[in-house]
């Protein structure tokens, strides 16, 4: 009857109503509570992206404790009483993690960093500036399609590339462009740096996929080798290789929320990876370590550079910087079949040092130097006329470096010969 019928119809509604609430609440309450909390944090300003140990003088980021070869390297320092000094490490907090090459800069940032390798400079408190533009990344600022009257330089590299050590007017990326723009051609040349300490062939294969493509650049300079043949405990390519998957796209996602930062703090503080107990347990790194990235990887990357570059319209120039030599004949071999202009740096540096010492050229940058260490100090470490570190090419070698490129460009006929 359709009575009983609307009768049993309302019966049976309060009965679904109930189950239907309780899902509600299962659903939305949790929710409201995380919610609540992630203002809470926001609100209160709380640090929620690092960790931090008793034998760390620093808070460190996340992203370098999950960096097994750091901590192996760092290994006796972390156990001894007075830890690792806050002035070796703290630069990293100007960086943060980052979605397929790992980690780049803060964005807009405008910071000072102690070379810590420059044990002159560390005492003394010398300092380098450092900027960031919107992307992360030590360069200008660039429209993502470039103008037609604009000709376009990427470099990809590591802290070479970075400009470690010097201020970002004597990065040769800087120095490059504004020789360029001393040309007469009609056109805008603009270089764009794309180097980040630490950085791998494999790192800048992501960065070229995800950043570079879509540039529209005319060349392409690439520059690594000096942490490919890094021993890791992983190769650098099952690192990126996570993040191509739904892992690293949630963890990329959950890294906005700082509920989520502030739970694995927590997981790290009950299971500290830094604690003395635990690194007594890790097993030696020679003995179950590899290459970040093989001889074999590091070659089919540098093709790839080179093929991608090409199918872009843009030509390719080959740097090594701090390399070993066996990756510096994986360059050389590369450039030389491809028949592509290759520059070794530490060769080109030392190809200028008598007559850089002998002040007949950059005689300027050599008294400041001079200046700077003492003569004493110079005589002892006479690569501090070519690098700030015995590695990193100082003002003089980021000068040299964007005056040889700048020659390579007129032999690829890129730009007009000036007189």
């Amino acid at each position: 009857m359709p009575g009983k019928r609307v009768l049993l119809d309302k019966r049976n509604s309060h009965k679904r109503n109930p189950i239907i609430f309780i899902l509600f609440l299962s659903l939305v309450t949790p929710g409201l509570v995380l919610l609540c909390f992630e203002l809470g944090l926001r609100l209160l300003n709380i640090d929620v992206d690092a960790v931090k140990d008793k034998n760390v003088q620093i808070v460190l980021p996340l992203w370098l404790i999950s960096d097994e070869k750091w901590i192996d390297f760092n290994k006796g320092k972390i156990q001894e009483e007075e830890g690792i000094p806050a002035d070796t490490v703290e630069w990293l907090l100007n960086f943060e993690e980052a979605r397929y090459y790992l980690y780049k800069m803060k964005p807009n940032m405008d910071t000072r960093i102690v070379n810590y390798f420059n044990q002159l400079e560390r005492e003394r408190g010398i300092s380098f500036e450092v900027k960031s533009n919107s992307q992360g990344f030590r360069s200008r600022e660039y429209k993502r399609k470039k103008d037609e009257n604009v000709f376009r330089v990427v470099a990809l590299g590591d802290s070479s590339t970075f400009g470690w050590g010097v201020d970002t007017e004597y990065m040769f990326t800087s120095v490059l462009e504004d020789r360029l723009n001393e040309v007469e051609s009609g056109l805008d040349y603009e270089v764009l740096n794309f180097g980040m300490p630490g950085y791998s062939s494999e790192h800048g294969l992501e960065v070229f996929k995800h950043v570079v493509d879509g540039l529209e650049p005319d060349l392409v300079l690439v520059s690594f080798g000096a942490n490919d043949c890094r021993f890791t405990h992983q190769t650098h390519r099952e690192l990126m290789a996570r993040e191509e998957t739904w892992i690293g796209a949630a963890r990329h996602f959950l890294r906005y929320f700082k509920t989520y930062k502030f739970m694995r703090k927590l997981i790290l503080k009950i299971h500290d990876p830094l604690n003395p107990s635990r690194l007594e347990q890790r097993p030696a790194v020679m003995s179950s370590s590899t290459r970040a990235v093989p001889p074999s990887d590091f070659q089919g990357n540098l093709e790839f550079f080179l093929s991608e570059s090409r199918q872009l319209g843009a030509q390719v120039i080959f740097m090594s910087v701090c390399s070993p030599p066996e990756y510096i004949e994986v360059v050389e071999q590369v450039a030389q079949k491809a028949q592509v202009p290759f520059i070794n740096i530490h060769e080109l540096l030392f190809s200028h040092y008598d007559r850089i010492k002998g002040k007949e050229i950059y005689r300027a940058m050599v008294e400041y130097y001079e200046r700077l260490y003492g003569h004493e100090k110079m005589a002892e470490r006479e690569s501090l006329y070519i690098t700030v570190d015995g590695c990193h090419p100082n003002m003089i070698g980021h000068s040299l470096i964007a005056e040889t490129v700048l020659a390579a460009m007129i032999e690829l006929d890129l730009i007009p010969a000036s007189p």
